[in-house]
């Protein structure tokens, strides 16, 4: 999911849908700072869940690329 960091705590923004091992997706997001929770591809752990860090900024565009 990608969430948008407000103060202390994480707002639900709007969920990944790539379920294979190549996936791309682009979204339109506001200025401001977002985690990226996701798993690994077919990973069923809870102990696999990953987080990226990510800082949108005004006026331009920003590609990101999450480890599978």
């Amino acid at each position: 999911s990608v969430d948008i960091n407000n103060g202390n705590k994480l707002e639900w923004v709007i969920d990944l849908e790539g379920r294979s091992i190549i996936r791309k997706e682009s979204f339109t997001l506001l200025p401001g700072n977002y985690t990226i929770v996701y798993r690994p591809y077919k990973s069923t752990e809870t102990t696999d869940t990953r987080e990226k860090f990510i800082i949108i900024n005004s006026g331009g565009s920003s590609s990101v690329s999450l480890d599978y």
